[in-house]
């Protein structure tokens, strides 16, 4: 049992590894070429900001280090996409959604800075977050992650187990809140599909979706924000009713 728990958890194990690794990597770089005293406010600062500035770098390496072995894991789709234009209007709608009314809330009683952050290069965001990021996650956490546990316990079952993991490893209450969510949309999508392309589809969806909107939904206020949540959430819901073969999945409902 130890041998099959840990067949389960070590890759989404190798995925936050190899990250900070090569955060740990750049940091030393930084440290070797900076007068600052470290634990300072200023050398914390300007690490941050190092940071920033090689984000791209240090996720193209993380990709170039993990993809490789990631590949050599996965099953082969064994479908065609056929759903692809509906899994990215999904992907959009459920991130518009989900921030929508996280900034509302927010408004009423603040409880995160994630609306309150400068705004990073777009390019590199777009790259990174909404590209990199995604890919890297589906193969480990659907992939891998959930293909193993359905072999040691039922679908429903791998699929909240998997959700829990992936909201555990984004870190922080408000984002495993919205990742467990997802990952549960992302998991059905994947199994229905049989395709790992279609969650990597929804997930970029989503994640390109937040960086290029998140300034205009800065730029609301509470009742214009919860307008557009109640309007996008009444769409996907129509859409998800006409699209009762993918939400009723005979291959997710077996155990």
């Amino acid at each position: 049992m130890i041998k099959k728990i840990f067949s389960v958890i070590v890759y989404p194990i190798l995925l936050i590894t190899v990250e900070w690794f090569m955060i740990l990597l750049f940091s030393i770089i930084f440290n070797n070429n900076t007068s600052f005293v470290i634990g300072s406010n200023e050398y914390v600062i300007e690490l941050s900001k190092f940071l920033a500035n090689n984000k791209l770098i240090i996720s193209l390496l993380s990709f170039i280090i993990l993809i490789p072995i990631l590949l050599k894991r996965i099953d082969k789709p064994k479908n065609i996409i056929i759903n692809m234009p509906l899994l990215i209007i999904i992907g959009i709608l459920f991130s518009l959604i989900f921030n929508l009314l996280l900034y509302s809330l927010n408004i009423i009683f603040s409880f995160t800075n994630i609306f309150d952050l400068s705004d990073n290069n777009l390019i590199v965001s777009i790259i990174s977050i909404g590209i990199i990021g995604p890919i890297l996650e589906e193969l480990v956490f659907r992939g891998i992650t959930y293909n193993r546990l359905k072999l040691i316990t039922s679908k429903w079952k791998a699929i909240m187990i998997t959700s829990l993991l992936f909201g555990i490893f984004h870190g922080n209450i408000v984002q495993f809140i919205y990742t467990f969510i997802f990952s549960i949309i992302l998991t059905y999508i994947y199994d229905y599909e049989k395709n790992i392309f279609a969650p990597i589809i929804m997930h970029v969806s989503a994640n390109i979706s937040t960086i290029l909107l998140m300034l205009f939904i800065r730029s609301l206020n509470i009742y214009y924000s919860l307008s557009l949540f109640l309007i996008f959430m009444i769409f996907l819901l129509i859409i998800m009713y006409k699209n009762k073969n993918i939400v009723n999945s005979n291959n997710v409902n077996e155990n």
